[in-house]
């Protein structure tokens, strides 16, 4: 048997569970209050050209996916032999470390040094799926994924307020200082209330090489291969048509206060994928992961079709709302699935591939919107959203005989319910 982690009972599971889920929240609202500032960052350090300022946000943006994508199954695998609590103050401590150092950068060479280490070292979300997953019922991993994805859409929708707030209040470099807090906050909350029961297997080492290669072999299951495929293809989705919303939004304005119009409806956005994350989690214990996921593809799809022709805020604040909804729940449900569809002792590895898949998924669309916008017009981005999801809700009657692996390969006794 592998190394294995017990649950410490319903009452303590689900203290831990909300723990895991608000020290998410707080590490997310400290990292996405900095990243909106980027390129007012970079303009603070010389960049003065607003294309350029551009460039560099993207390009250290690059800088910490591609960290994510190279470094995330490695660190999965190390969960696995380690216990999946070390790897999550691991990476809110080093998160916090390097958000601090960030605040005191002369030049942006430098920023995107410490912003790719960032991407290597942390990839804080991942490593509390995996432990909020490790002490749950495989049954219910659904429930604790939502709970985890709450707390992070709830840091993306406050974070850039925050950041806004504080930056124009007391300066970007003290914005990163007060990150840095947040995020070591985050770290103080599992380090004092988050125990884990971790049982290595008798006289295990850790060798690296073996880490290492552990963390980037991907079994060959078909069912976890279409499970991170449409996670990666979700992920772009959503990634290629979230940066058509704030210009769509500005062109309904007619320019008027359209920073707060695209600010307000991103928040909104966020507030409801934060919901949906949550209910998600609770419909998972009646309905079958699939079925909520075929549920929100569709349901993307319909959303963005009438969103394309849309004339008006009116309609376009509460079809976006709805949208955040059913990425919500797609999310939430992708991410379930992948927990499910390994055995305990390889819940960390999955879910670095799926980090990796998600990074390389962010890397390969972060342009497509924009060529699509530059070349057919900002209504075919939601358009071609549309297609893509339609796609992927067909391809998800591929999970149609799914089942939790881990219900399979490890007994009922080693999990007790939330």
């Amino acid at each position: 048997m592998g190394p294995r982690t017990d649950d410490n009972g319903p009452p303590e599971a689900q203290r831990a569970l909300y723990v895991i889920s608000g020290a998410q929240m707080v590490a997310t609202v400290a990292m996405s209050s900095v990243l909106s500032l980027t390129p007012l960052y970079v303009g603070e350090l010389g960049v003065e050209d607003g294309g350029d300022q551009a460039f560099w946000a993207g390009l250290m943006a690059s800088g910490i996916w591609a960290g994510l994508l190279v470094f995330g199954p490695i660190w999965g695998s190390l969960a696995d032999r380690v216990g999946r609590r070390p790897m999550v103050l691991r990476a809110f401590l080093c998160g916090a470390v390097l958000l601090f150092a960030q605040a005191f950068v002369q030049e942006p060479y430098q920023l995107l040094i410490l912003r790719t280490l960032q991407g290597v070292t942390t990839g804080t979300l991942i490593a509390t799926l995996a432990l909020a997953a490790s002490i749950t019922a495989p049954e219910r991993i659904g429930y604790a994924v939502g709970m985890t994805q709450m707390g992070s859409f709830l840091g993306t929708t406050f974070g850039p307020l925050l950041g806004g707030v504080v930056g124009d209040t007391v300066g970007f470099r003290a914005t990163y200082v007060i990150a840095s807090g947040l995020t070591f906050l985050s770290f103080a909350l599992i380090w004092l209330l988050v125990h884990e029961r971790f049982q290595p297997e008798p006289g295990q080492r850790v060798r690296w090489r073996e880490v290492i290669t552990r963390g980037w072999h991907i079994p060959r299951d078909r069912a976890l291969l279409i499970v991170l495929f449409l996670a990666m293809l979700t992920f772009g989705v959503s990634h290629m048509v979230s940066p058509a919303i704030p210009p769509f939004v500005s062109s309904l304005t007619g320019g008027e206060r359209s920073a707060t119009a695209s600010g307000v409806t991103l928040s909104l956005m966020g507030g409801s994928a934060a919901f949906a994350s949550a209910m998600a989690g609770r419909l998972s214990l009646r309905l079958e992961l699939r079925v909520i996921l075929v549920v929100s593809c569709v349901g993307s799809a319909l959303v963005l079709v009438p969103q394309a022709l849309s004339q008006s805020l009116a309609l376009t604040v509460p079809l976006l709302i709805a949208l955040g909804l059913f990425n919500g729940a797609a999310t939430t449900s992708l991410s379930s699935l992948v927990g499910q569809s390994v055995p305990p002792d390889r819940q960390g590895a999955a879910y670095g591939v799926l980090q990796s898949a998600q990074s390389f998924a962010s890397i390969a669309t972060s342009s497509v919107g924009g060529v699509v916008a530059a070349t057919l017009g900002l209504r075919w981005v939601f358009v071609a959203g549309a297609v893509a999801f339609l796609l992927v809700g067909q391809r998800v009657q591929s999970l149609a005989r799914l089942g939790p692996a881990a219900e399979k390969e490890s007994p009922a006794k080693e999990r007790e319910p939330i």
